[in-house]
């Protein structure tokens, strides 16, 4: 084809003619001029045959060794050595062996909170307490709370403080974490205000196909309210298991 007749046709980018960009480059290097041969190189004088059997050698035992992925898995296995040394790994879902167990109405410390549990209830349906979802019974716990701190503690913080431990749950992608309300009205918890006793429901779910419990046992974590690492904002952290409580449960019956 001569340089007179043009395609008309739209032209098509190398990510269009959906050929591979390494066979596009190819193709580019072997369609390109060929480059006039340049003076000869003079012949370089002869290595001792020591050198080049050393490097060769060197080469051959530690190549492989100096790999970038290696290089990698070497870096992280320090930095998770560090970590543990400086005790890091204390903080993430410290548990405690040999939890203390609390009675009912016994008030105890899972900072920044005072605790006291009251009783536990189950129920699948009672008109003014809250719902579950069909096939689920409700489990509810009430506890007396109190805010210890000079600051409102929000909802997430508060949840965090308590895990139920029996079967059956529903977790939702919760974990063991329940629903907070108010046990004066069955309002949502947003908060607990500073200095405040409070009494909250704590209500998890359970499916109908486990027996209803005749006891509950829950856990209690106490937080540190710390600066962040990460950006410096002041949170709840560091959560760690101070006691468990075992409380007898019983059906909710209306009067």
């Amino acid at each position: 084809m001569d340089g007179k007749h043009r395609s008309t046709g739209t032209p098509r980018s190398q990510a269009d003619s959906g050929v591979p960009a390494a066979v596009l480059a190819d193709q580019a290097e072997s369609a390109g001029p060929t480059e006039p041969a340049g003076p000869t190189e003079p012949a370089r004088k002869a290595e001792p045959a020591g050198a080049a059997s050393a490097r060769v050698g060197f080469r051959d035992i530690f190549g492989e060794l100096f790999t970038q992925a290696n290089i990698i898995l070497f870096g992280t296995a320090v930095l998770l050595g560090l970590i543990g040394l400086f005790g890091g790994w204390d903080r993430v879902g410290a548990k405690t062996t040999n939890l203390p167990v609390m009675k009912p109405q016994q008030e105890f410390t899972a900072e920044p909170f005072k605790l006291a549990f009251q009783k536990a209830y189950w129920y699948t349906s009672v008109n003014g307490l809250p719902a579950n979802s069909p096939g689920q019974r409700a489990l509810m716990v009430t506890v007396d709370m109190t805010n210890t701190s000079s600051l409102p503690v929000v909802l997430e913080d508060v949840q965090r403080v308590f895990r139920a431990d029996l079967p059956g749950l529903v977790t939702a992608g919760r974990g063991e974490v329940p629903q907070l309300f108010r046990a004066s009205d069955l309002l949502n918890l947003r908060t607990l205000q500073p200095g405040l006793k409070t009494r909250v429901a704590l209500i998890w779910a359970q499916h109908e196909t486990a027996p209803p419990p005749t006891e509950l046992g829950v856990n209690t974590f106490k937080q540190s309210y710390r600066r962040s690492s990460l950006d410096g904002s002041m949170r709840y952290f560091d959560a760690t298991e101070t006691a468990k409580v075992t409380l007898p449960v019983e059906e909710f019956r209306v009067p």
